[in-house]
C-alpha cells in the first residue's frame, strides 16, 4: 500500500547526488562554479533533471566532488561552499554533514567497502526507494 498523502506531504524534499570528476582540485573548484552557475539561472530546473544530464556526462579525473541537494538554491550554495574550500591551500577533504564530500585522494584504495540491508523499517513499498537512488 502506498504512504498515505498525510505521509507524503510530511516527506522531506528528495535529495539527488550530484558528482563533479576533475584531474585536480582547482578545476573540480572550475566545475563546481560552471554548475552553479547553471543552477543559480535556472532556479526552476528540477534537480532531477540536473543530476541526470550530469550523469550523462563521462567522469574524467581522480578527483570527486560528491553533493546532496533538493533544490537548485541548495546546490547552488553548496557548490560556492565547495568550491571556496576545495582552493584553500592544503585542503585535504570536505566532509560537511550537509551532504558535500571530496577528499584529496580515492577512498577506494583503502579497500572498505559498505553494504546497506534495508530489512526492519521497510513498512511499506518502496520506503528506501531515495535510498537506493
Amino acid at each position: 500500500m502506498p504512504p498515505t498523502e498525510t505521509a507524503a506531504r510530511r516527506a522531506p524534499a528528495r535529495n539527488e547526488l550530484f558528482v563533479l570528476a576533475a584531474p585536480s582540485a582547482e578545476e573540480l573548484a572550475v566545475r563546481a562554479e560552471g554548475l552553479r552557475a547553471i543552477a543559480m539561472s535556472r532556479p526552476a530546473l528540477r534537480p532531477l533533471d540536473l543530476a541526470y544530464s550530469l550523469r550523462r556526462e563521462p567522469v574524467v579525473g581522480p578527483h570527486r566532488l560528491s553533493i546532496l541537494a533538493s533544490s537548485a538554491e541548495e546546490l547552488g550554495r553548496k557548490l560556492e561552499h565547495a568550491a571556496g574550500a576545495l582552493r584553500k591551500e592544503g585542503a585535504r577533504r570536505i566532509r560537511d554533514r550537509s551532504g558535500i564530500y571530496w577528499f584529496d585522494h580515492r577512498l577506494a584504495e583503502e579497500g572498505r567497502i559498505a553494504f546497506v540491508f534495508p530489512g526492519e523499517g521497510a513498512q511499506y513499498p518502496h520506503m528506501l526507494a531515495g535510498l537506493c537512488m
